[in-house]
């Protein structure tokens, strides 16, 4: 079992590196300077070399293939992930622990198993609206619709009007962004999260983040109620009263917690590997919700986020540069570039704070895609 485990760590630490060191293809921001595009190609190329030198030539083209596949094509092979994680997970939960585990255990009880069962359909049922509900298409029908009502965040810096996506063929209203893997214009473009098979936008958002947040509350009550039939577990089997041997001397020691989780580990093996994968995934989960909510306290999105940052990287290293130049020299062309990047910092620093509870209204009044 053991084997099995540091065959699962193994996958996972492969597959961290495997989406690291395998670059993506990207296409240059054309709202930013050549300067950027150009480091950010550099950076890129150097990606592929390391790559290449760990790989070779025709196992990196192999492994870029199948990530491009993977990350930019719609295909239901991550649905199909969740679903068996998820399922063979609860089904790992509910046999080595509620009906193990559970029914002697003076810490945890029926009723417990009974609200993790409920959170545990209510989280599939989210997870299918998520799916199902669309982001907010922005085609030639509804497109003045869409320019009328983000009107007011034409701003010149990250939206500027009259803007072609040339694509879809129509005028690109403030806040949107053509997604490359769905082929489609999307209304406050979030992000496009391949668990969903879909991108996230104005409409779906509130239905993404009833399924984060369900999930990060299922994974951490799952843990919590672990944790405390598994402590019930080492006082049952008196662990905590236990005492070992040092190998090589003839000392007697209490044992410590890590011992005993390796005693567990060994009497309990597939309900201690399934809490700890809920433990990472709780963890991963919150941190993931706690983001979005700070978004949303400020009504901005993940791209718009990342686009803020990379404007703010290139302004601020031409803002230092121009500062310095006017000390020395005065010239009235560089005087008004230094002044344009002034009124764009500011632009780019202008926050629209709404408050958690404002924001969540806001997003939750939004209708569904028609």
């Amino acid at each position: 079992m053991e084997e099995f485990l540091y065959l699962i760590l193994g996958a996972l630490t492969m597959g961290s590196l495997f989406y690291i060191l395998i670059p993506t293809p990207t296409t240059p921001s054309v709202y930013l300077k050549d300067q950027y595009s150009i480091n950010h190609l550099k950076l890129q190329s150097r990606r592929s070399l390391i790559s290449r030198l760990l790989f070779g030539n025709t196992i990196f083209n192999y492994l870029q293939k199948i990530q491009n596949y993977f990350f930019f094509t719609n295909h239901p092979l991550v649905q199909i992930i969740y679903y068996s994680v998820t399922l063979g997970g609860y089904a790992l939960y509910v046999y080595f622990g509620f009906m193990k585990l559970f029914q002697t255990n003076q810490y945890v009880d029926f009723n417990m198993g009974l609200v993790g069962s409920i959170l545990y359909i209510y989280c599939l049922y989210t997870y299918y609206q998520a799916c199902t509900k669309g982001p907010g298409i922005i085609n030639k029908e509804n497109n003045q619709k869409y320019i009328k009502e983000f009107e007011q965040y034409y701003d010149g810096v990250l939206y500027k009007q009259n803007t072609k996506c040339e694509t879809c063929d129509i005028i690109k209203p403030a806040r949107s962004k053509h997604c490359r893997v769905c082929n489609i214009c999307v209304s406050k473009f979030d992000h496009h999260c391949i668990w969903i098979k879909q991108c996230v936008g104005q409409r779906n958002y509130k239905y993404f983040l009833k399924f984060i947040f369900f999930h990060a509350v299922l994974c951490d009550y799952a843990t919590f109620v672990g944790f405390l039939c598994l402590y019930g577990r080492a006082q049952e089997l008196n662990l905590f009263n236990m005492t070992i041997r040092v190998p090589g001397k003839n000392v007697l020691i209490q044992t410590s917690y890590y011992e005993v989780l390796k005693i567990l580990m060994n009497k309990e093996t597939y309900f201690v590997f399934v809490v700890l994968l809920c433990l990472i995934m709780g963890f991963s989960l919150t941190f993931f919700i706690i983001y979005h909510f700070s978004m949303v306290r400020f009504d901005k999105t993940t791209n718009e986020r990342v686009k803020r940052s990379d404007f703010t990287k290139q302004y601020r290293k031409e803002f230092q540069q121009l500062k310095f130049i006017l000390k020395e020299r005065k010239d009235d062309d560089l005087l008004k570039r230094y002044n344009r990047i002034k009124e764009i910092w500011e632009i780019l620093n202008k926050q629209k704070y709404l408050g958690l509870i404002g924001g969540l209204k806001l997003i939750f009044s939004e209708n569904d895609d028609s």
